[in-house]
């Protein structure tokens, strides 16, 4: 049986894929008779935990992704690791090789305002452009050029 001071811990390492309010809502009943867990709660808490261990195993685990596709019956969860930081405005070359081999340049850009709580950026090379959130970006770029 978890206890209540596991869940309290894993409680600030939700992601937005998880459904914290659903949890802690439900905590002092979940305690009384844990039978008295939905599905997607159980399922929610068993999710965190395990994102838990996975950034004390590793902790440049950066972001996570959280799919399902029922069409072809899948369901991935990915960690993505930290390859770069943001150090102000400027180039950075790309946290991964493309197919042959080489690293892209990106333009990056703090943007006024937060998305989700996390500060936004523009993200751009010639011809391609994307907003990122930082957990999301430190997890795209690398080293930082110009």
């Amino acid at each position: 049986m978890v206890s209540r001071r596991t869940i309290l811990q894993a409680l600030p390492f939700l992601g937005a894929s998880v459904a914290a309010p659903a949890i802690a809502d439900d905590l002092a009943k979940w305690q009384a008779d844990p039978e008295t867990m939905t599905v997607e709660q159980r399922r929610d808490h068993h999710l965190a935990e395990f994102k838990r261990a996975c950034e004390e195993i590793d902790p440049n685990i950066r972001d996570w992704s959280f799919s399902r596709d029922e069409d072809r019956g899948t369901l991935a969860l990915i960690a993505f690791v930290r390859t770069g930081r943001y150090e102000g405005d400027g180039l950075y070359e790309s946290g991964t090789e493309n197919i042959w081999g080489k690293r892209g340049q990106w333009h990056v850009k703090l943007r006024p305002g937060k998305i989700d709580g996390h500060r936004s950026f523009t993200v751009q090379c010639p011809g391609e452009w994307q907003v990122l959130t930082e957990p999301r970006l430190d997890t795209f770029i690398g080293r930082r050029l110009a």
